[in-house]
């Protein structure tokens, strides 16, 4: 607690400071003046608790400047130091409910004395007006959360009881988290800080609800104004030196209707990992969701995965910012939980990555998946920034691959084939990956290959599947599939036409060679 010494006399100020082990009484000495007037200015500026005062000074006296701060209800505990012949200003102080006074000259114990009986006074007092707050504050709570459960209690006993001067134009749950793991004295600071900012705003009442502080929000329409709640985010850092998200539920007219609003509110900080980086969520933001149901079961990473892969593949910047935005609005609708949400990105990365080494030699000395980068995307705080890194990462892989390939266009095909001959590959296809006339692109592959494109497609895949059958047992369904046919019949039909031999008579000549 904060003490202040008043006397016109230096000698006595240093002797007081000086004579008395303030620390060991729970005070430190705030400052000093050295009359009234200096003295009511430095109580209005550093709010001590104590004030040990002087009768006599000049300028102003020290009786005169205890009623003035009497008259201002500036609350300050007062000991007043007199002399005998200053009985009948004492009386007068009385009279300002100073009771603590000690004669001139000062004697040690007796100061030490008042000292205590002050600060036992102070400690009974702020105990008390504690414990009324703190029940007056959970009465509220309750009240609030009764409004909110939908069992609202008569408006007029609400008024009388809490000044609430309800019914009111409109109504806004405006909750507040804590970006941090906060202490129970931290989480009071930040409620004692907004309740007197809403007081003095007149903007609404202040709650505790679960983990959140919450607030009533009074005739405010926060559609595209966030001034207000912006203003309480800085205050609550500058003060308390914590971060905040706020959620601001919808606008309804009827108390009744307000659980509508906690809802929303509730809902946005529950989801706050999808919305991004705002720390003010509005309820605008679930329209999307309200508007449009997508089912889990239609969400399917694998079809992500290979659009995704094409994409890379051929170093097309707008497919691969298309497929990720797509995606990511998909999440946004669905609603999961950020540790759902991270665990499908990291499953399409690993799974995008792992595709891209077996298939690209270029890639085998760089590390595209690691402890480092699994870290990074578990512990992006929010889908906009774990959508980024990703995005990131697979552009960055894109750049390197078309860097290390052919620039000549048919070179490209050639390239891009041998690579996903396991794939459906058509001509109007690769039309539309590298952005030309299909017609063009066939007659271009016959120019400068002397084969027709299907030709061409055949004979890579009939060659993959002859290194498969003398290297592998795999069955010829298998070997079908790996090399891109679907129908084994139809694979057996064209190894016979390029090979003259059927796959199992052309395994058992190799094996014979062996």
């Amino acid at each position: 607690m904060k003490a202040l010494i008043i006397d016109d006399e230096q000698y006595i100020r240093e002797g007081l400071k000086s004579l008395i082990d303030w620390n060991s009484l729970g005070f430190e000495i705030a400052g000093e003046a050295k009359n009234g007037k200096e003295g009511l200015m430095k109580i209005k500026e550093l709010h001590p608790e104590v004030c040990v005062v002087d009768i006599r000074m000049p300028v102003m006296d020290g009786i005169k400047m205890i009623e003035q701060a009497s008259q201002e209800k500036i609350k300050c505990k007062f000991i007043i130091l007199s002399g005998y012949r200053d009985f009948e200003y004492a009386q007068r102080a009385m009279e300002c409910n100073v009771n603590k006074y000690v004669l001139k000259p000062i004697d040690e114990d007796q100061l030490v004395e008042k000292l205590q009986e002050v600060r036992d006074e102070i400690i009974k007092t702020n105990a008390q007006l504690r414990y009324v707050e703190e029940s007056t504050n959970l009465s509220k709570d309750k009240v609030i959360h009764k409004i909110i459960m939908q069992k609202s209690p008569s408006i007029m006993w609400m008024n009388q009881w809490y000044n609430f001067q309800l019914p009111w134009n409109s109504y806004h749950i405006v909750l507040i988290d804590f970006l941090e793991d906060v202490t129970t004295v931290k989480k009071a600071m930040a409620r004692k800080i907004l309740e007197e900012f809403i007081k003095n705003g007149d903007y609404g009442v202040v709650f505790q609800i679960e983990e959140y502080v919450g607030i009533v929000i009074k005739n405010i329409l926060f559609e595209h104004n966030f001034l207000l709640l912006e203003k309480m985010k800085i205050l609550l850092k500058q003060e308390v030196l914590i971060d905040t998200i706020i959620a601001v539920g919808r606008k309804v007219k009827d108390i009744n209707d307000i659980y509508l609003s906690f809802t929303d509110a509730k809902m946005l900080l529950k989801h706050s990992f999808i919305y991004g980086d705002e720390k003010i969520l509005s309820s605008g933001l679930l329209d999307k969701r309200r508007e449009v149901e997508l089912e889990t079961d239609n969400f399917d990473i694998d079809v992500y995965t290979d659009n995704l892969y094409a994409a890379i593949d051929v170093n097309s910047m707008k497919s691969i910012n298309d497929i990720l935005e797509d995606m990511l609005d998909n999440y946004k609708i669905l609603g999961w939980s950020s540790e759902k949400i991270k665990a499908y990105y990291v499953n399409l990365y690993v799974k995008i990555t792992t595709i891209l080494f077996e298939k690209n030699k270029e890639l085998k000395n760089m590390e595209l998946l690691n402890e480092r980068i699994l870290e990074k995307l578990y512990t992006q705080g929010s889908l906009i920034k774990l959508h980024g890194f990703v995005k990131y990462q697979l552009v960055t892989i894109s750049d390197i691959l078309s860097a290390k390939r052919p620039t000549e266009i048919i070179h490209k095909i050639i390239n891009y084939v041998e690579r996903n001959y396991d794939k459906e590959i058509k001509i109007d296809d690769l039309g539309k990956i590298f952005n030309y006339n299909s017609a063009y692109l066939g007659k271009q592959f016959k120019n400068q290959t002397g084969n027709y494109f299907n030709t061409f497609l055949d004979q890579v895949r009939i060659n993959n599947a002859k290194k498969l059958l003398v290297n592998t047992d795999y069955k010829i369904y298998e070997i079908a599939k790996k090399v891109g046919y679907k129908e084994p019949d139809y694979f057996t039909i064209k190894f016979k036409k390029y090979v003259d031999q059927s796959p199992n008579a052309y395994r058992n000549s190799k094996k014979g060679e062996r």
